[in-house]
């Protein structure tokens, strides 16, 4: 199983670092537009963009702080979209095409069982989003450490809950990518579909809110959890036990399932 992790990290490792590199410099970027004594001039650079930052989630009137400004911007749509690039990469390189390229010889030719093979595919999975996020936070750490003093401690629970969510979601499209026997066209369409959702629950006002109970990505109030007002203990639990049903129906699907020949 150790070899395994190790063979899928090592294909992985320069979409990692490259994609990590993306999201910790367009962070910096972010942070380094903040005046902490003068909150209302970012607020009027973001203001002339409008409705376009509906679409992404992000809230002008919540910029009061560093902190706050960080999670309206970076820790909203925009987040999820550079790390769903990273786990459908990773997902295609480690499952889809391996199924497609070399199918039922790759399988019973590798001296290890079908679970453990997936398996070391979810535990490289995790390690390289966590990899991704882990540096993200410490990068935004100093980053927001330069404007002055912040809460790290509800910073640290915003990485980690979004990085929870990302997880489960990729879980979802390694379950579709077993489920089709390697085709990536649903588990690109799902998830872009359920964070296209979030996204006109933005644009739409309150006519679309209703859309916020049917995509993952509108049960995470970024700003409200540095803030200190949102309730996540709930979507925790419901994040993990989401993301362990779909780890335990693709390994039995692809225990049972008849490969590409």
């Amino acid at each position: 199983m150790k070899t395994l992790v190790i063979y899928q990290l090592k294909q992985g490792w320069k979409i990692t670092g490259l994609l990590t590199i993306v999201a910790c410099v367009y962070q910096g970027i972010i942070i380094s537009l903040v005046d902490p004594a003068n909150m209302a001039s970012i607020q009027s650079l973001f203001g002339v963009m409008g409705s376009f930052l509906d679409a992404f989630g992000i809230s002008i009137e919540s910029m009061t702080s560093p902190l706050a400004y960080t999670a309206s911007t970076f820790f909203s749509s925009l987040v999820q979209i550079l790390s769903m690039l990273f786990y459908l990469l990773l997902i295609y390189f480690q499952i889809a095409r391996p199924i497609q390229d070399t199918s039922l010889a790759y399988t019973l030719s590798t001296p290890v069982s079908r679970k453990q093979w997936l398996s070391s595919h979810y535990i490289a999975l995790t390690l390289e989003l966590m990899v991704f996020y882990g540096l993200v936070f410490l990068s935004g750490c100093g980053m927001l450490s330069l404007k002055g003093a912040f809460a790290w401690e509800r910073y640290a629970l915003l990485v980690l809950l979004t990085g929870l969510l990302a997880l489960m979601v990729s879980f979802l499209a390694s379950l579709l990518v077993i489920l089709f026997n390697g085709r990536m066209g649903l588990a690109i369409g799902i998830p872009l579909i359920l964070l296209a959702m979030q996204m006109l629950c933005g644009i739409g006002g309150d006519s679309l809110q209703w859309l916020t109970y049917w995509t993952p990505f509108g049960w995470l109030d970024s700003v409200g959890i540095v803030n200190g007002t949102s309730a996540w203990t709930g979507w925790l639990l419901l994040v993990l036990a989401t993301g362990g049903l779909w780890i335990g129906l693709s390994l039995w699907i692809f225990e049972t399932q008849d490969l590409i020949l």
